[in-house]
């Protein structure tokens, strides 16, 4: 089993911009502001999650995280309780290898 680890940074816009028959200039602003304040906070994130061994590699709407220790939920959650990050911040889960039969 492998354990992927993202770090969500947006989404694409119909999920981030709410669906009106017109779209203003004042709802691009506010989406502006608040993408500036998640893409600030990922990326202290990032950079401490680097400093701690982490790597990352750019995915559709996140960056996808990896340590060459952790292998399951449980290990990537305790690692980022150590560095004193919410593991809830993040999307951990273990993918399923499918069995050939």
């Amino acid at each position: 089993m492998a354990v992927v680890v993202a770090l969500p940074l947006f989404g694409s816009p119909d999920r981030e911009i709410e669906a009106t028959a017109r779209i203003s200039g004042e709802q691009l602003r506010q989406l502006g502001a608040s993408l500036q304040e998640r893409l600030q906070k990922a990326a202290t994130l990032l950079d401490q999650l680097r400093a701690a061994g982490w790597t990352a590699q750019v995915g559709a709407y996140d960056l996808l995280l990896a340590h060459p220790e952790v292998q399951t939920q449980e290990s990537a959650t305790q690692r980022l309780h150590k560095l004193g990050i919410d593991p809830n911040e993040l999307m951990i889960f273990e993918e399923v290898e499918d069995e050939e039969a």
